[in-house]
């Protein structure tokens, strides 16, 4: 929401109905757009509906199963989402249209994450891989794992874009990666559950 403030806010919504009785998992505005972007479920398809004050603009078929997270680009320019069949899919929020899907990932996608600089997006999953995407050259360039089988629930990147953590589900530990090397640099244990 924006107060003619320059601020910017997103929501996640665990369930709202709207929309003759849709289930609306997710919801957020781009910060230079004002366009407000309803992500809802449709007979177990995600479906990216436009609306542009009250006139419906678009909609487009999204993930196979339900959408398990999303995040903005930075400048808003972007959406990427993954979702429970595996999928990462990367969205421009000016036509509202998915321009890539990365089908890498053999599992749920459990986290995604833009890197500040926007060339980048990283993506974790309960295969137990983080898996780094180039937003310029539609690829996975870097897979992160760990020493041992783990299914990761949530992944971040620090500002500079060059180290990235992420949570095990059922372990209590954090891993840090350099995305440059592609070398796990520490694992480090906490004492309750992430």
């Amino acid at each position: 929401s924006s107060q003619f403030n320059r601020n910017f806010e997103i929501w996640r919504l665990d369930c709202v109905r709207l929309f003759r009785n849709r289930t609306i998992t997710c919801l957020g505005m781009a910060k230079y757009l004002l366009v407000l972007f309803i992500i809802f479920l449709l007979i177990d398809q995600s479906i990216i509906a436009i609306l542009s004050g009250e006139q419906y603009v678009l909609k487009q078929q999204g993930h196979s199963s339900d959408m398990t997270c999303l995040c903005y680009s930075p400048d808003g320019q972007y959406i990427v989402t993954g979702g429970h069949d595996g999928k990462v899919k990367l969205w421009n929020t000016l036509t509202g249209f998915c321009f890539v899907t990365f089908n890498e990932h053999t599992s749920s996608i459990s986290d995604v994450q833009f890197s500040a600089n926007k060339k980048f997006f990283i993506s974790s999953s309960l295969d137990g891989t983080i898996r780094c995407f180039d937003i310029t050259r539609y690829r996975n360039f870097r897979t992160l794992t760990s020493p041992t089988p783990v299914q990761f629930s949530c992944c971040a990147l620090d500002s500079s874009g060059e180290l990235c953590a992420a949570g095990g589900q059922d372990v209590f530990e954090i891993y840090l990666w350099s995305i440059k090397l592609g070398k796990l640099l520490e694992v480090m244990l906490y004492i309750a559950k992430i």
